[in-house]
């Protein structure tokens, strides 16, 4: 049996997961029964969960027979619960947890296609937890994010389209959102039209710019990316995309930084973070479950 482990804090730090990626390819080629262990795991951010949600989704589309080792921490399985990881995938304490939906999270989704239904849901999300205008919210969720999402329909050739969830967290004045999907990465769609990129982290960068696509322009394409960093440097919040091996961020001041991470990534994600000085009062004992 292999094992694939998640250590115990399951953050938003790229480097957190390393292990838990190699033992996931080591795992996907072996054709051996696959065990995900979770048991010391404290707590999961949204780019955690969707790489779980990813991985245990594509280790059952390749036939391989997948368990699980529930966390022993309690609130963490009642997060899995509650952000629909047990109701997607039949594992683990699947029977046992009851999901009850979070008002500070939108749940963990596989999209085959972009979905306005789901996109409302994260417009209203931002807008609970944020002084950010509504008008200006509609502008980055109806209009941009379905371009994020459409770039990998139309370009990423993700065996599963994409996985998004998002998270507020209140005693941080932080709202996290994370795409992620298995595609080819940014460098292999974007290379035979841009002959000047190198690697992931150069079309990364690349892709970043706006009018930069790998089909035909039409409409917004080729700007999402563009309008998401445009839109994040409004609110000074923070962008992360990972692909492959290529990592590019946008900090709190607009500020970019590229480079390489020392493994490879199994396809690629966007992380978005939004601060905020404004969240609406909650029921103490609410906040208590969410934080």
């Amino acid at each position: 049996m292999r094992l694939i482990p998640f250590r115990h804090d399951c953050s938003e730090i790229l480097n957190h997961y390393k292990t838990s990626v190699q033992c996931f390819r080591e795992a996907l080629f072996a054709l051996e029964p696959v065990r995900i262990e979770l048991g010391y795991v404290r707590y999961l951010r949204p780019f955690g969960l969707n790489l779980l949600s990813a991985m245990t989704f594509e280790l059952l589309r390749n036939g391989l027979q997948v368990s699980l080792t529930p966390p022993q921490d309690e609130r963490v399985n009642i997060f899995l619960a509650d952000q629909g990881f047990y109701s997607e995938f039949l594992i683990g304490d699947a029977g046992r947890l009851q999901s009850s939906p979070r008002s500070t999270s939108v749940g963990l989704r596989r999209l085959d296609e972009p979905d306005g239904n789901y996109l409302t849901s994260v417009a209203h999300w931002l807008k609970r937890h944020s002084d950010i205008p509504f008008e200006d919210i509609e502008d980055m969720v109806m209009v941009t994010m379905p371009e994020v999402i459409n770039n990998v329909f139309d370009h990423s050739r993700s065996p599963f389209g994409c996985y998004v969830c998002a998270v507020a967290y209140p005693s941080e004045q932080r709202l996290m959102l994370s795409v992620i999907d298995f595609g080819v990465g940014f460098y292999t769609s974007l290379s035979p039209h841009y002959r000047d990129i190198h690697n992931d982290s150069d079309a990364i960068a690349l892709a970043v710019k706006p009018g930069i696509s790998s089909k035909p322009k039409k409409g917004n394409a080729g700007r999402g990316l563009h309008i998401l960093s445009d839109w994040v440097k409004t609110t000074h919040g923070e962008l992360e995309i990972v692909s492959q091996d290529g990592h590019w961020i946008q900090d709190s001041q607009g500020v970019t930084t590229t480079n390489n991470i020392s493994f490879t990534f199994p396809g690629s994600c966007i992380n978005l973070c939004v601060r905020t000085s404004h969240l609406p009062s909650t029921d103490p004992t609410e906040r208590r479950r969410y934080d």
